[in-house]
């Protein structure tokens, strides 16, 4: 019976998701259709995620399977069991087997039964096992949130990615619009003789390079678009908002004291090594505690002769039992098996802790790092500000003949350099102020759970 409302409620729940999944796959469509009259958002990415990614759906669905499995064992350890049976057979009787002419008689025996068992001595078994169960629940749920995480960084860093990769492109579509224009230039003066052909062969090659370094970040832009979309599960070409917020402020002890508390890795390992020692206590419970149970068994019979079929003179019974059952050779196995599974939980134990500690020192790693990248992007500011302002003085003096062709090839190589660097170290800060959130076990509360 169990198993048949099992089977009911599990195709009750995959039509309900077909269902559900055709619904989302129409608000997928017309997602997608509003999006390319738009820009994709950074929640609006996440979003999308959450509803297509494979990973997150497969975590989901194992965390409800095991909370069904969870509940069924929860019902399995407070209930007897109940079973009912119905039944005919046919035998045959001689009472007079010295006669040569005696005959056997065909008799039938029909009988309905219906006995409750209840194994009192299980109830500490079944609670440990639906212990287990909970904990295989709170693991799997631990799993999903880690796997939540771990996609949530990956869907903010591609999606940066994508971004720094499309101001990258603005940076050297700029420069090379520049080169061109001072291609143009020189061209012109080479007419008038006011340039040698050097300067002008100096120049139409920077605009070559300058040309195959936008080339070269178009290719940048359209793998990482890629990898968005991917993570995203989407086809559809959509441009992102080119924006990145200014990266927060974190002190060290915060850091520090949300990891230790919020940490999906670190309850994974933790919620491990608990199943192996709820594990271990289970078996122990098998192996020493004996089967005492009860039993409550009501049955009618009736005996007629085969070709009668209705029911004559009945016969009702009522049994009240009680039975102990003790296999001493579990004692054995599983005290030898105690010292075995002691021993690797022991092991377990040291390995978590090992793993912890790593955890720890890579944590405290991502920390320095993302204030390196921190510092870095001030200094890249001011660097940016002054070759800015240099580039544009010398772009007057060039037009006025005052400097030389190289004396601008140097600013327009130092404004654009400084650009494309101050991007890169905005994107490196971002990249590990989200990785050390993912570690925080922040992410979901940053961009799904916003209070």
């Amino acid at each position: 019976m169990k198993k048949i409302s099992i089977l009911i409620l599990t195709l009750t729940l995959s039509i309900s998701n077909i269902i559900h999944a055709k619904e989302l796959s129409k608000n997928h469509l017309n997602e997608i259709k509003d999006l390319r009259n738009s820009k994709l958002s950074i929640e609006e990415a996440i979003q999308i995620a959450l509803r297509n990614n494979i990973d997150i759906k497969e975590s989901k669905l194992n965390e409800n399977i095991s909370k069904i499995d969870k509940n069924v064992k929860l019902i399995d350890s407070m209930t007897p069991s109940l079973n009912a049976s119905a039944g005919t057979y046919g035998e045959w009787e001689n009472d007079d087997i010295g006669n040569s002419n005696s005959k056997f008689n065909k008799k039938s025996r029909s009988i309905i039964k219906g006995t409750l068992k209840w194994d009192m001595m299980s109830i500490p078994r079944k609670i440990a096992k639906y212990k287990i169960s909970k904990q295989q629940y709170q693991l799997l749920k631990a799993r999903k949130e880690e796997i939540i995480e771990k996609k949530l960084y990956e869907i903010i860093d591609n999606y940066y990615n994508v971004v720094i990769n499309q101001k990258k492109y603005k940076v050297l579509k700029k420069s090379l619009n520049l080169s061109e224009e001072k291609l143009d230039i020189l061209k012109k003066r080479f007419k008038t003789g006011e340039v040698a052909k050097s300067d002008l062969l100096q120049s139409q090659i920077e605009y070559n390079e300058s040309h195959s370094r936008l080339m070269e970040q178009e290719q940048n832009l359209i793998l990482s678009k890629f990898e968005l979309y991917k993570l995203l599960g989407i086809k559809e070409d959509i441009e992102v908002i080119e924006e990145i917020p200014q990266t927060k402020d974190i002190l060290w002890e915060k850091i520090y004291q949300d990891f230790l508390k919020n940490n999906h890795k670190i309850k994974v390992i933790k919620l491990n090594t608990l199943l192996l020692k709820s594990e271990d206590e289970k078996n122990g419970l098998k192996a020493y505690i004996p089967n005492l149970f009860t039993f409550v068994q009501y049955d009618v019979a009736k005996k007629n002769n085969i070709e009668n079929t209705n029911w004559e003179n009945p016969v009702s019974r009522f049994s009240i039992g009680m039975g102990v059952n003790f296999d001493l050779s579990k004692i054995i196995k599983s005290t030898s098996k105690k010292k075995a599974s002691y021993a690797k939980l022991k092991l377990t134990k040291l390995k978590q802790n090992i793993e912890i500690e790593k955890l720890k020192a890579h944590l405290k790693n991502n920390f320095e790092i993302y204030k390196h990248f921190k510092k870095r992007i001030l200094l890249g500011q001011k660097n940016l500000e002054s070759t800015n302002k240099n580039l544009q003085m010398q772009i007057k003096n060039f037009n006025n003949g005052n400097i030389k062709l190289i004396e601008l090839h140097i600013a327009m190589h130092k404004e654009r350099e400084a650009n494309l660097n101050l991007l890169n170290n905005i994107y490196y800060a971002k990249k590990y102020e989200t990785m050390l959130r993912q570690m925080m076990g922040r992410l979901s509360e940053d961009y799904i759970n916003k209070k």
